[in-house]
């Protein structure tokens, strides 16, 4: 497995989704194109890559892509192009002092492109990407401290 951050991938159509999603699930579950449309239960992997060229991806078969792939590319990619940040529901669980070190590293390198942007040394999608990633740990934290006195139970379901 790789050393990625998928979860700062700025995605620029559904197109770019749907090619994350195959991509994560080849570096992670090494499943090939053809691997996750036979778990998809569609006809061949040309099914895929026709539903990726043309971006016209049945709505009845975006939870079971991303369920397959084991990454929310698609459901991010449609909340950010409708103006939404997407955070995962915390359940009010304690964190510990890595976490908030890491969230602090996090907003550090935030603030540090969104100074190369305005000084015109950072593009703009990267400028994007970081924004909403930052955003959406901040909006988890602040989550998780809401639930903090009344914690869920910890269900996996990925």
């Amino acid at each position: 497995m790789t050393g990625r951050n998928w979860n700062k991938k700025q995605i620029r159509s559904l197109k770019h989704a749907i090619e994350l999603s195959l991509e994560h699930a080849k570096v992670t579950k090494n499943l090939s194109v053809d691997g996750v449309s036979d778990l998809l239960g569609v006809n061949s992997k040309f099914t895929l890559y026709k539903w990726m060229s043309n971006q016209r991806l049945p709505l009845i078969m975006v939870k079971p892509l991303e369920f397959v792939t084991g990454e929310h590319f698609i459901t991010r990619y449609l909340c950010h192009s409708s103006f939404h940040l997407m955070i995962k529901i915390p359940t009010g669980k304690g964190v510990t002092e890595s976490n908030i070190n890491n969230l602090q590293s996090a907003f550090a390198e935030c603030i540090g492109i969104l100074i190369g942007f305005y000084s015109r040394q950072v593009e703009t999608n990267e400028a994007i990407a970081s924004l909403d990633y930052m955003m959406e740990k901040l909006a988890w934290h602040r989550e998780n401290i809401n639930k903090f006195h009344q914690p869920e139970f910890e269900f996996e379901v990925d």
